[in-house]
């Protein structure tokens, strides 16, 4: 687990981004159309964690 890492504990992450920038970049990242595999999940997770990353400029 990171120190200071939200991401871990499940419910932390939405924190990050609020309702109004996610849906700015939902349309970028949720992918709509025919079925091309596993069903999405955790998009908003993993967005939030990329920005953490390039925030706090961890290796």
């Amino acid at each position: 687990m990171i120190q200071g890492c939200l991401l871990a504990e499940g419910g932390g992450a939405a924190g990050f981004a609020d309702d109004e920038e996610w849906a700015f970049f939902e349309p970028f990242v949720v992918e709509t159309g025919p079925f091309r595999g596993r069903p999405p999940s955790g998009h908003r997770r993993v967005l939030d964690a990329v920005f953490w990353v390039a925030r706090t400029g961890v290796p």
